[in-house]
């Protein structure tokens, strides 16, 4: 109770200090979002490029994001070899994450002007230079927005 009157009063060298759980959600927080852009960015690039998979893919998404974070957890605890660990707190974060990151991605790159990548076509560029030098730098605001 005294640790609760007196917030200035801890023990930097306990583990469960207030310093020590920042760096710990600071870091679940980087590593999922990490994870989450190696997959939902290459997703979304193939989302936008191939229009039937829009559909499917987005509603999968969708439906995973409809899940409680709660129940999520819940249900991961229960796996085995996972039980209450990082990768059980890492799922929900990385799932949660997808929709957003596939949604906009795909709206960043087919909001893109087609004469921009005609003229890029037209200066010589293959199509992996036009996607890491025009197509996914004009993306870029609409992704991080999301």
């Amino acid at each position: 109770m005294n640790y609760l009157l007196s917030p200035y009063n801890y023990d930097l060298s306990d583990p469960g200090s207030i310093p020590n759980l920042i760096w710990q959600h600071a870091f679940l927080v980087g590593v999922s979002m990490l994870i989450s852009l190696i997959i939902a960015i290459p997703l979304g690039i193939l989302v936008a490029r191939y229009r039937p998979l829009y559909l499917p893919v987005i509603t999968v998404s969708d439906l995973l994001y409809t899940i409680p974070g709660i129940a999520l957890l819940g249900v991961l605890i229960t796996v085995p070899g996972l039980g209450l660990s990082f990768q059980t707190a890492i799922i929900p974060l990385i799932l949660y994450t997808q929709l957003v990151l596939i949604r906009n991605t795909a709206a960043g790159i087919n909001g893109i002007d087609p004469l921009l990548i005609e003229a890029a076509k037209a200066m010589g560029m293959n199509s992996r230079q036009i996607l890491f030098r025009v197509i996914l730098p004009l993306a870029l605001p609409v992704i991080v927005a999301g």
